[in-house]
């Protein structure tokens, strides 16, 4: 063989090579992606969990104050709530962070957490007999 065959020859192992490296290496990123894009929908689907549970704090907070005998001295402030069980049986609470009492209004402050995964939910409203919400707002 000549020595410029040769050379052809080099190039093209070579050229061979460089190209498999190059497939090989978006194939890994690709795979990494579809990976880590798997834990991110977890993470969503964690978050929307987080926010029903603080929501349902809130709701618990307003009945617990539609059915007491004086609203006005109402304070559940620092108290866990289990609403639900995951599917591992563990069960799934809400805290009530606080509740302010502002003349006829209240405000209730609630969190949540599902794995890492947080969320606090503030909600204004008046005192009974008649509740109406003034605001709900996830912070």
């Amino acid at each position: 063989m000549s020595e410029r065959a040769s050379e052809r020859g080099f190039i093209a192992l070579m050229s061979t090579i460089v190209i498999a490296a190059i497939l090989l290496a978006t194939m890994g990123s690709t795979e990494f992606a579809s990976f880590y894009a798997r834990f991110d929908s977890l993470g969503v689907e964690n978050k929307r969990s987080a926010l029903a549970l603080a929501e349902s704090c809130i709701n618990i907070a307003l009945l617990a104050l539609a059915t007491s005998s004086d609203p006005a001295d109402y304070d559940a402030s620092g108290r866990s709530t289990i609403v639900d069980t995951d599917f591992r049986e563990e069960p799934r609470t809400c805290t009530i962070a606080h509740i302010t009492h502002n003349g006829s209004t209240v405000t209730i402050n609630t969190y949540a957490s599902v794995d890492d995964s947080f969320s606090t939910v503030s909600a204004s409203a008046t005192l009974p007999p008649n509740i109406h919400i003034i605001s709900w707002s996830e912070q």
